[in-house]
C-alpha cells in the first residue's frame, strides 16, 4: 500500500476514534481506551534487535492520534468546539503522556544502536527514527491546558505544524513561549532519559545525514535540534522545585553549549564556507554545499536555542550553575561569530576583485548572514544579562538610599562582576570586526553594480542591532566611551589627511573605505550617549549619568561648583560629544566649500551623522533639569552633572552648540539639494531643536536662524527657489513647518511676544501668499482662453517649472497647516490656510477644471490638472482632519464654501468621464470621504468655543455643513461598489462616515432615496463579509448605530418612522433590509471563518437589528430549527436560540452593560452551535 494511502487510513482511525472518546452511555470505554494503547505498544516491541514495519504503523497511529485530537489540528467532523475542546482536555488527561511514552520506550532502543559502527540510517529504520521523532515533535507541541497549577496555558510557536512537517530550515520562537505540562509530565520530560537518549542519536546520525542526503535523513538533526528547544521551553509545575529546574536546565546546557557547540558538524570556518578541506573527494562539491549548510543551520539553531532556554529560565536560575563557565562559553562563541562574518566580508571582497563589475547581490551582505543572524540571537542573551545586572545594581542602589545600608550578597555582587567583565572585551571585539566589515564590504561594492532597490537599508533592523550592542557598552561605559573615542580620534584624522591630499583614485577609494567605518564608530557612539525618547524627551543613559558625575566628583573633590569649563570638556562622555561635533564641522565644511560638488564627501556618513546629532541633542541640548532631580525616598537619581550643565546647558557654551547644529543643518539644507536622505535628516535635526521648549526662547535671538529664516523667505520669493532651490517640495514644507513652531509663545505671553512672533509669521507667509496670488490670477486668466486655442497657448500647466511651482506651494501650505497645533500660531496658521483655500485654491481648481475638461486628453495639461486637483483635494482633505474641529464658527463658513466648491469640482469631473488611473481615483475618493467625515463631526464635536477668530473672505451665501455633507453623500454614496471598496483605506472611511452621519445626522440619512440608501446596504454586507478585520468591524459599528437608530425611532413615545421607505424598498409585503442584515450577521458569526476580536462589534449590531425585528427575529428562528433534519440538532440548536436572547437577563436596550451581556451569550450560542450547523 502506498505510503500516503495507509496515512490517511490511519488518520481515519484517529478521527473515529475522537467521534467517540466522550460517549459516556458505553461503559467499555475507558477499557478500549486502554487496550488501544495496549495494541500500539505490541505494535512498538522490537523482536530480535530489528526494526519493522509494525513499529512505524504504531509510531505513524500515534502521531494521528495526538494531531487529530490537538484542537488547533482537528478534522472538519461536524463537532462543535466546545465538542474539540473537551476533547482536547480529555486526551491530555489520559493519552497523550502514554503517546509521549510509547515513542520515548523506542527512542531509548533505537538510540543505543545508533552508536554501533554498522548502524545504517536508511529504509525502514530511518523511517522508524523519523516517525519516532515525529511523535515526539507533535506530543511537545501540544497547547497544555491542565497540568500547571498556574493556570497558564501556553503561548507559543509550537501550535504551528511540527518541525517535520513544514521542513523547516532554522528553529523559530515567539517571546516569552514556554511549555507547561504540569507534575504528571515530570517523570516524562525531566526524570526520563530524553534528553540523553536525543543527544546520543543527534551526534550518531547528523553527520551520516550530510553524507547521505539522498537517503532521506538530511532532516533527523534539525527536527532533534527542535525537540531540545522544545525542553528549553518546559517551565511550571513540572519542576518539583527550583533545585530540579536548575539541574535540568544545567543538563540542557551540557547538552547544547558544552555539547553540541562543541563538537559541532564543522569548524566555525567551515561553517562560514571559508574552508575547503573536508575528508572525502567524492562529490566534494555537493557535500562541501552540504556541510557548510548543515553545519550553519547547527550554529544557528543552537544560538536561536540558547536564547529561548535563557528568556525561558531566566538569569537567576543561570547564576546558581557554573556561572563564569557559561559565560565564557558564550563570549568565545560571540567571538567566534564575528570573526566568522569578518573573514566571511574578506572573501566576499576579494571574490568581488576578481569578478568586478558583476550585480551586487543583497543577499551576501554580511550583515544578511547566518552569521550575524546568529549573532543577533546570542545579542539576546547578553541583553538579558546587562538587564538583570542594570536590575540588580538599581536594586542595591534604592536598598542603599532607604536603609543607608546595603546588605552585602556575595554571589550576587560575583555574578554582576563576571558579566561585568565579560561584556566588556566583547564590545571591544565587536568595534574592531565590524570597522574590518565595513572596510571589505566598502572594497566589494567598489567592484559591483548596484540596483537602486537595493541601496535601501531597514532603519528597525539596524537600531535592533545597534540596541543590542549597545547595551554591552553601557555595562561598563568609561572603556568603551574611551574605546570610541579613540577609534574616532583615528579615523578622522585619517578622512583628514586623505580629504586634504590630492584627489585620485587611491584618495577616493580610502574615503570612501574611511566613511563607512566611521559610519558605524558615530552610530555606535551615538546610541552609546543617548536613548531615544519615543514622544517623550529622552534621559541620559543611568551609567553615562553616573560616569559624568564621577568624574566631576573626582575633578572637583566632591565641589562640583567649581568645575570649570575646561575641566568638563575633559569630562569622558563630553569629549566624546565632542569629538562627534568636531566630525560634524568638518564635513559640513567640505560640502560647504565645494557646495555640494565634491564626489569624496560621503552622502551616508552625512546622513548619519546628522541621525547622531538628532539623537544627541534630543538628550544633551539644553537638558531638563526636573528631569534628574530626585524624588522620594527610594529615588537613585543624583541631579545633572556639573559638567554636562556647563557644556550644553542653557548658558553661553551651551547656546554657541545650539547656533553651530543650526548652521550645520543649514549648510547641508543649502547646499546639497541633490541628496534628499541628508536634508530630511537635516530637517529632523532642526525639528528635534525646535521641539526642545528650552530653545524656542533662545532660537528668534540667533543669527544663524534668523539666517535660515531670510534663507526660506527668499527661497520662496525667487522665481527658481534659490538659495533652497535644492531641497524637495516636501522638504521646504517641512521647513515651514519647523520655523513657524519656532514661533509659538503661550496664549498668557505679553503683547511683545505676540506681536513679534506674529511679524515673523506674516514675514514667513508673506511670499507664499504672493505667489499664490500671481498663479492664480494667471490660471484664471488662461482657463478664459478659448477652447481651440488651449493647447497653443503658453500655459502654466503645460511648464513643468511652473508645475513645480505649483506643487511647492502646495506642501508650504500643508507645513502651515501641519504647524498649527495650539496657541496664538494655531490661530495664526489656520487664518491663512482659510484664505488661502478660498481666495486661491479653490479658484485655482476652478480653472484647473476648464484645462481637464476642455485639453486632450492625452495632453501635459490635462495629466498636470488632474494632479493639481488632487493634490488640493488632498491639502482640503489634511486641514479639515487636523483643524477643523478647532475652527471657530465665525471662520467655518469660507471652509464650508471651498469645501462645496471642490466638491461641485468632483462632481464635474466624475461627470464628464475624466480617464484617472486607479489608485488616484481611489485617493480623490478617499479625500473627498474623509473630508465628509470631519464636518460631520465637527457638527458632533465642537472644540472651537474659546477660540478667538474673526470673519475670513466674503462668501456669497452661508452654506451649512448639513448641505455640504449631503451633497457629497449624494455623490460618492453612489459610487461604493464592491469593487470600489477593495481599495485600501476606502471601505474603512466609508463606514467611518456612515457612522458619523447616522450619529449627527440621522434623520437626513433616513430620508435618503432609495437610489441612495441601496448602495448602503450592499456596503454594509460587503464589509461584514471582507477578509480585511479593520474593515468588518467598521461596518458593525456603522449597522449598529443605524439599527440603533431605527430602533429608537420606532420605540419612542411617540413612534417615529425610523428608516421610512427605506426599510421596505421591495415593497410593504417584502422583508425588512434590517431583517435581511440580521440574517446576514447570524450567517457571519455561525458559518464564516472570522477573527475573534469581531464577535463583539458583531453581537452588538445583531442585538440593535433584533430589537429593530422583534416580530420576524421569531419565525426567522424556528425556520433555521426546522432546516435541521435530525431531532437532537433542532432541540439543541432551540436551547441554544433560547439562552441567546434570555440568558443573563438580556433586555432590549443598549447601555453597556446590557450589550457585555449580550456578546456573552452569543459566545456561548457560537461554541454550542458553530460545529454542527457548518456540517448541515
Amino acid at each position: 500500500m502506498d505510503r500516503a494511502v495507509w496515512m490517511q487510513v490511519l488518520q481515519a482511525v484517529a478521527v473515529m476514534w475522537k467521534r467517540g472518546w466522550l460517549d459516556k452511555d458505553d461503559q467499555g470505554l475507558d477499557h478500549a481506551k486502554k487496550e488501544l494503547f495496549d495494541q500500539i505498544g505490541q505494535l512498538l516491541k522490537v523482536e530480535g534487535g530489528d526494526l519493522c514495519v509494525s513499529q512505524v504503523v504504531g509510531l505513524r497511529l500515534l502521531e494521528a492520534l495526538v494531531t487529530e485530537f490537538s484542537s488547533s489540528k482537528a478534522s472538519a467532523v461536524g463537532l462543535s468546539f466546545a465538542f474539540h475542546r473537551a476533547c482536547h482536555e480529555s486526551f491530555e488527561r489520559a493519552g497523550l503522556r502514554e503517546s509521549c511514552l510509547l515513542a520515548l520506550g523506542l527512542l531509548t532502543q533505537i538510540a543505543p544502536q545508533a552508536q554501533a559502527s554498522t548502524f545504517e540510517l536508511s529504509g525502514v529504520r530511518l523511517e522508524a527514527v523519523r516517525a519516532c521523532l515525529a511523535v515526539l515533535d507533535t506530543c511537545l507541541l501540544w497547547d497544555f491546558r491542565l497540568g500547571d497549577g498556574s493556570g497558564k496555558s501556553a503561548s507559543r510557536t509550537f501550535k504551528s505544524d511540527s518541525a517535520m512537517g513544514q521542513q523547516r530550515e532554522h528553529l523559530l520562537f515567539k517571546t516569552g513561549s514556554n511549555i507547561r505540562p504540569g507534575e504528571a509530565w515530570r517523570s516524562v520530560l525531566v526524570e526520563s532519559d530524553l534528553l540523553a537518549e536525543l543527544c546520543r542519536l543527534y551526534h550518531a546520525t547528523k553527520t551520516a545525514a550530510i553524507r547521505f542526503p539522498e537517503r532521506g535523513a538530511d532532516e533527523i538533526p534539525h527536527v532533534i535540534r527542535q525537540l531540545l528547544a522544545h525542553l528549553a521551553s518546559v517551565n511550571g509545575a513540572v519542576f518539583a522545585d527550583e533545585a530540579q529546574k536548575i539541574s535540568f536546565v544545567g543538563r540542557l546546557l551540557e547538552a547544547s553549549l558544552f555539547g553540541i557547540v562543541a563538537q559541532p558538524i564543522a569548524p566555525m570556518d567551515v561553517a562560514a564556507g571559508l574552508s575547503q578541506t573536508f575528508d572525502t573527494t567524492t562529490h566534494k562539491t555537493d557535500v562541501n554545499e552540504a556541510l557548510c549548510a548543515a553545519s550553519s543551520a547547527e550554529y544557528l539553531d543552537m544560538c536561536s536555542f540558547l536564547a529561548h532556554l535563557v528568556s525561558n529560565v531566566g538569569v537567576e536560575t543561570l547564576i546558581k550553575l557554573p556561572f563564569s563557565r557559561i559565560l565564557e562559553a558564550l563570549l568565545a562563541l560571540s567571538r567566534h561569530l564575528l570573526e566568522g562574518a569578518a573573514l566571511n566580508a574578506s572573501r566576499g571582497a576579494s571574490a568581488a576583485q576578481q569578478q568586478a563589475g558583476r550585480v551586487h547581490d543583497e543577499d551576501e551582505d554580511i550583515d544578511n548572514s547566518w552569521l550575524m543572524e546568529a549573532f543577533a540571537h546570542l545579542l539576546e542573551i547578553w541583553g538579558a544579562l546587562v538587564e538583570w545586572v542594570r536590575a540588580t545594581e538599581d536594586a542595591l542602589l534604592r536598598s542603599g538610599v532607604e536603609q543607608h545600608q546595603q546588605q552585602p550578597d556575595p554571589a550576587r555582587e560575583n555574578a554582576v562582576r563576571l558579566v561585568r567583565g565579560f561584556a566588556t572585551p566583547l564590545y571591544k571585539v565587536y568595534v574592531e570586526k565590524r570597522l574590518v566589515m565595513a572596510r571589505f564590504s566598502m572594497e566589494r561594492e567598489e567592484k559591483e553594480t548596484f540596483n537602486e532597490d537595493e541601496l535601501a537599508e531597514d532603519p528597525s533592523a539596524l537600531d535592533d542591532h545597534l540596541l543590542g550592542v549597545t547595551a554591552l557598552g553601557r555595562v561598563e561605559p568609561l572603556p568603551s566611551i574611551e574605546l570610541l573615542s579613540a577609534v574616532l580620534e583615528q579615523y578622522s584624522s585619517r578622512l583628514s589627511s586623505c580629504a586634504s591630499a590630492p584627489a585620485n583614485e587611491s584618495t577616493t577609494s580610502e574615503i570612501g573605505k574611511l566613511s563607512e567605518e566611521l559610519f558605524w564608530v558615530v552610530m555606535l557612539a551615538a546610541y552609546l550617549l543617548a536613548d531615544t525618547g519615543e514622544g517623550e524627551r529622552p534621559m541620559i543613559p543611568n551609567r553615562i549619568l553616573r560616569l559624568s558625575k564621577s568624574f566631576v566628583d573626582q575633578a572637583t573633590q566632591l565641589h562640583p561648583a567649581n568645575l570649570t569649563l575646561e575641566q568638563a570638556k575633559q569630562d569622558p562622555v563630553v569629549k566624546l560629544s565632542w569629538m562627534i561635533l568636531g566630525l560634524v564641522e568638518f564635513e559640513a565644511e567640505r560640502v560647504r566649500a565645494s557646495q555640494g560638488a565634491d564626489e569624496r564627501v560621503s552622502p551616508l556618513l552625512s546622513e548619519k551623522l546628522l541621525i547622531a546629532l538628532t539623537r544627541w541633542s534630543m538628550t544633551y541640548l539644553f537638558p531638563e533639569h526636573g528631569l534628574y532631580e530626585p524624588m522620594g525616598r527610594k529615588a537613585i537619581k543624583q541631579g545633572l552633572p556639573q559638567s554636562i550643565e556647563l557644556s550644553f546647558g542653557p548658558n553661553a557654551q551651551g547656546t554657541q552648540v545650539l547656533d553651530f547644529l543650526v548652521k550645520s543643518a543649514g549648510t547641508y539644507l543649502s547646499n546639497w539639494g541633490t541628496e534628499s536622505h541628508v536634508n530630511k535628516e537635516g530637517l529632523a535635526l532642526l525639528r528635534a531643536i525646535v521641539e526642545n521648549e528650552a530653545t524656542k526662547g533662545v532660537l528668534l535671538k540667533m543669527a544663524s536662524w534668523q539666517a535660515l529664516f531670510q534663507a526660506h523667505i527668499a527661497s520662496v520669493g525667487h522665481p527658481t527657489w534659490a538659495p533652497l532651490n535644492g531641497l524637495t517640495s516636501e522638504g521646504q514644507g517641512a521647513l515651514a513647518e519647523i520655523l513657524l513652531k519656532s514661533l509659538e509663545v503661550s496664549r498668557s505671553a505679553d503683547e511683545g511676544q505676540r506681536g513679534q512672533a506674529l511679524q515673523h509669521m506674516r514675514q514667513l507667509v508673506a511670499p507664499v501668499k504672493q505667489r499664490l496670488a500671481a498663479i492664480t490670477a494667471k490660471l484664471e486668466a488662461e482657463s478664459q482662453v478659448p477652447k481651440g486655442r488651449l493647447v497653443s497657448s503658453a500655459s502654466s500647466l503645460q511648464a513643468p517649472e511652473q508645475v513645480q511651482n505649483l506643487k511647492r506651494l502646495m506642501e508650504l501650505c500643508l507645513g502651515v497647516v501641519r504647524a498649527a497645533t495650539s496657541g496664538p500660531l494655531a490661530q495664526w496658521c489656520r487664518e491663512f490656510t482659510i484664505d488661502a483655500l478660498l481666495s486661491s485654491w479653490t479658484p485655482i481648481s476652478l480653472a484647473a477644471l476648464v484645462f481637464l475638461r476642455d485639453a486632450p486628453r492625452s495632453s501635459a495639461i490635462s495629466g498636470n490638472a488632474k494632479e493639481l486637483l488632487s493634490a488640493i483635494l488632498q491639502l482640503l482633505g489634511t486641514f479639515c482632519e487636523e483643524q477643523l474641529t478647532l475652527t471657530p464658527s465665525a471662520q467655518l463658513n469660507p471652509v464650508l464654501e471651498s469645501c462645496n466648491r471642490m466638491l461641485q469640482v468632483y462632481s464635474e469631473i466624475r461627470s464628464a468621464n475624466v480617464e484617472m488611473d486607479e489608485e488616484a481615483w481611489a485617493n480623490d475618493l478617499k479625500a473627498v470621504l474623509l473630508i465628509l467625515t470631519q464636518i460631520a463631526e465637527r457638527e458632533m464635536l465642537d472644540l472651537s468655543d474659546d477660540i478667538g477668530g474673526a470673519p475670513i473672505g466674503n462668501t456669497a451665501v452661508d452654506v451649512t455643513p448639513a448641505a455640504v455633507v449631503m451633497r457629497g453623500v449624494s455623490l460618492v454614496f453612489p459610487l461604493m461598489t464592491k469593487d470600489v471598496l477593495q481599495y485600501p483605506g476606502l471601505a474603512e472611511q466609508f463606514f467611518q462616515l456612515l457612522t458619523m452621519m447616522i450619529d449627527v445626522y440621522p434623520n437626513q440619512v433616513a430620508a435618503l432615496s432609495p437610489q441612495m440608501f441601496s448602495p448602503i446596504v450592499q456596503a454594509l454586507e460587503f464589509g461584514i463579509a471582507d477578509h480585511r478585520v479593520g474593515v468588518s468591524r467598521k461596518s458593525f459599528e456603522a449597522l449598529c448605530s443605524l439599527a440603533q437608530f431605527h430602533a429608537t425611532q420606532t420605540q419612542g413615545n411617540p413612534p417615529q418612522p425610523g428608516l421610512g421607505a427605506n426599510l421596505h424598498p421591495n415593497g410593504a409585503n417584502s422583508p425588512s433590509v434590517l431583517l435581511l442584515l440580521l440574517q446576514t450577521v447570524f450567517s457571519f458569526v455561525v458559518f464564516q471563518s472570522f477573527d475573534s476580536s469581531l464577535l463583539n462589534p458583531a453581537a452588538n449590531a445583531m442585538l440593535a437589528l433584533i430589537a429593530c425585528e422583534q416580530e420576524q427575529f421569531t419565525p426567522m428562528v424556528e425556520q433555521i430549527i426546522q432546516n435541521q433534519q435530525d431531532p437532537a440538532l433542532r432541540d439543541r440548536l432551540s436551547h441554544a436560540f433560547t439562552g441567546l436572547v434570555r440568558n443573563n437577563n438580556i433586555q432590549l436596550t443598549f447601555d453597556r452593560a446590557n450589550l457585555r451581556k449580550f456578546q456573552a451569550n452569543l459566545l456561548t450560542f457560537v461554541n454550542e452551535v458553530r460545529g454542527f450547523m457548518r456540517k448541515n
